[in-house]
């Protein structure tokens, strides 16, 4: 093999060597952003549960204050602001951010609120990871292929112990009312959207941009539905400092991750990840407000952190 052959099979090979590397970070940081939902997710149980807090109104504070936070900070920044200007000149930009504002973030939360006063908290989990099967779908029919044996596997791990948890066994308790279906097929749509819509976007723009965009379409919006100034609670040090950690966490944090984390994975990959949230609820639940965890969580966990080393490791490896 001559000189230059073997210059380009090493350049080949580094190529290959930094694609992995970025795909394992974004894993990482998709992974990172599910923990912090989860983590989120237990401090709102918290707050909705323990202090009086409505979740129509943290739900208005977490995205506005998100917005707040991320505002300064985009503007700040030349390359952000110069984005900000980009997308508000390009109609198509702007308005697949404003979808995915509306009809991601603020659909997947709506849907999986109502989902949860109409049904219960197991189906509303159920519907939300459901919308995979949407972005795999999506996916295969954008890419025209088939989805591959490792894509179907790692779904029937994500959803499986998606199950396990939700349901603890039982599949009865999955309650379906006709108005629950319509809000549980809503939220479906908008994890999807959410997972999905943002990968165009994001071959243009970093993700502060994008975040900071849609948590201020998102919030607006919101708030005008709930109208959170009327519904606010007692105001004491607890409320204050884990609504403040559910901006932090769950929102800035989080949302900042997933958009970078799927700018590099990709929409699969992501949502799949997405399904490590549940898992985190549950252990820091167990662990800070005294949860009982089933034999059910157990296998549920196991079957999520399966599908989370299946689709982390190399192919070849596989």
């Amino acid at each position: 093999m001559s000189n230059k052959e073997n210059i380009s099979a090493e350049a080949k090979e580094a190529s290959i060597a930094q694609q992995r590397r970025q795909k394992l970070l974004g894993a990482l940081f998709v992974a990172i952003s599910a923990v912090a939902w989860g983590f989120s997710g237990t401090i709102a149980q918290y707050l909705t549960q323990w202090q009086g807090v409505q979740v129509e109104w943290l739900n208005c504070v977490r995205m506005l204050g998100a917005a707040v936070l991320l505002v300064p900070l985009a503007l700040s920044r030349k390359d952000t602001r110069s984005e900000i200007k980009q997308v508000f000149r390009n109609k198509t930009d702007l308005r697949d951010t404003f979808i995915y504002a509306i009809f991601g973030a603020f659909a997947c939360q709506i849907g999986y609120l109502y989902t949860i006063a109409l049904t219960n908290s197991g189906t509303a989990t159920m519907f939300e990871q459901a919308g995979m099967i949407l972005v795999v779908a999506h996916t295969c029919i954008t890419v025209r292929r088939k989805p591959t044996r490792r894509e179907l596997v790692a779904l029937a791990l994500a959803l499986g112990g998606t199950f396990c948890l939700a349901t603890q066994g039982n599949p009865g308790s999955i309650a379906l009312p006709l108005e629950g279906l319509a809000w549980g097929l809503f939220a479906s749509v908008g994890m999807a959207t959410y997972v999905v819509l943002p990968v165009r976007l994001l071959k243009h723009y970093q993700g502060l941009t994008i975040t900071t965009l849609a948590m201020c379409m998102a919030g607006v919006c919101i708030s005008l539905f709930f109208q959170p100034w009327n519904i606010m609670p007692t105001l004491s040090a607890q409320v204050v400092i884990g609504t403040f950690a559910t901006i932090i966490l769950g929102t800035v944090l989080a949302y900042l991750l997933f958009l970078e984390g799927v700018k590099r994975v990709g929409a699969i990959i992501g949502g799949l990840l997405d399904a490590i949230e549940p898992v985190t609820a549950i252990v820091v639940s167990a662990l800070w407000l005294g949860t009982i965890v089933t034999g059910w969580d157990a296998l549920g966990c196991v079957l999520i952190v399966g599908m989370l080393i299946l689709i982390t490791i190399p192919e070849k490896d596989v």
